[in-house]
């Protein structure tokens, strides 16, 4: 997320300066951010398949206590559409981050923050706060979208499924934003 974030700003002033189009510049970060989380993923999976015990190195998304598979490539998916939601999420926080960091800045900006970041915490007690017939729906539908049951335990395919579909809508958000970005000057 660091890395997709700070790099938003400097990448899309260095492209457009450079002649590219937004189409371009929007394809060029979708697969920095892929190939990124690819190696990201194969280095950290091959790691804990050769870690030794006194220095496990195990992924605790993929151990024995919750997504554990058996299948290499199963694995590897899960943890480069993991890394790849996150990148997605840097890319769009970033480019709303350029975009106003003219309107919103210093105290207003970590206000916002503050803002956005207490929205889990709201939504929560209101869940607690609710019946317990809307409690039910509410944890079986987290369960649902995390891939857990009672007979499985967790199983990868619906969480790496919501990874998927949550990465696509936050891709199409930065796009749009990417068409509206204006390029700034300053001292102009």
């Amino acid at each position: 997320i660091i890395i997709s974030f700070l790099s938003m700003n400097s990448d899309f002033k260095f492209f457009i300066q450079c002649g590219l189009k937004r189409f371009s510049i929007f394809i060029v970060n979708l697969s920095a951010i892929a190939i990124s989380s690819l190696l990201s993923s194969i280095i950290a999976l091959l790691l804990s398949k050769i870690s030794i015990e006194k220095f496990n190195l195990t992924i605790f998304l993929i151990s024995k206590d919750a997504y554990h598979s058996d299948n290499f490539l199963l694995s590897l998916l899960l943890v480069f559409i993991l890394l790849f939601f996150f990148s997605s999420l840097g890319l769009v926080l970033g480019t709303f981050n350029d975009i106003f960091s003219d309107i919103f800045s210093g105290f207003k900006k970590i206000i916002i923050l503050l803002l956005v970041m207490s929205i889990p915490i709201v939504l929560s007690i209101l869940i607690q706060l609710g019946n317990s017939a809307m409690k039910n729906k509410w944890f079986n539908f987290l369960k649902s979208i995390i891939g857990y049951s009672r007979e499985k335990g967790f199983s990868p395919l619906p969480f790496i499924t919501t990874l998927f579909i949550g990465s696509i809508v936050l891709l199409f958000l930065f796009y749009f934003m990417n068409r509206s970005h204006e390029v700034r000057r300053k001292g102009v």
